[in-house]
């Protein structure tokens, strides 16, 4: 089982969410951070390989993912959990591995701009998915 996680706050009843099925379900859980740089995408690379890219900026990401899982582990002990950076597109990413049994990925609000401007990952992770995705619906904004 995987869940998408991009390190805010809004992204922790997406986390939540997925915990409670993975310990409903007995499996285990990765919580994945999709990242791209401007380097590798004026390069045209659309996968670079995962050791070449260390540094402060991946040390960051990997900070902020151990950070978005904080408390989670405590309240859910009983799930095995792995924190996992990976390159590349976020939809692209989270549809790749086909041996997850769940994608559990968030829906922001129809109304949010980013939405209109490049669409919904959570769309397009339901039309690629090889297994069955759960969307948990993200508060509008005030």
């Amino acid at each position: 089982m995987v869940v998408g996680a991009d390190g805010t706050a809004d992204s922790l009843p997406v986390i939540e969410f997925a915990f409670r099925q993975a310990s409903l379900r007995g499996l285990p859980l990765t919580v994945l951070h999709a990242y791209w740089d401007a380097v590798a995408a004026v390069a045209g690379l659309r996968r670079v390989p995962e050791n070449l890219l260390e540094g402060p900026d991946v040390e960051d990401l990997r900070i902020v993912l151990s950070q978005s899982v904080a408390g989670f582990r405590e309240r859910f002990p009983d799930v095995d959990v792995s924190l996992r950076l990976a390159h590349g597109l976020v939809d692209e990413v989270l549809v790749r591995d086909r041996s997850w049994d769940l994608v559990v990925v968030g829906r922001h609000p129809v109304d949010t701009v980013s939405r209109v401007l490049i669409g919904s990952i959570a769309d397009a992770v339901l039309e690629r998915a090889h297994t069955a995705v759960a969307m948990v619906p993200q508060a509008s904004p005030s």
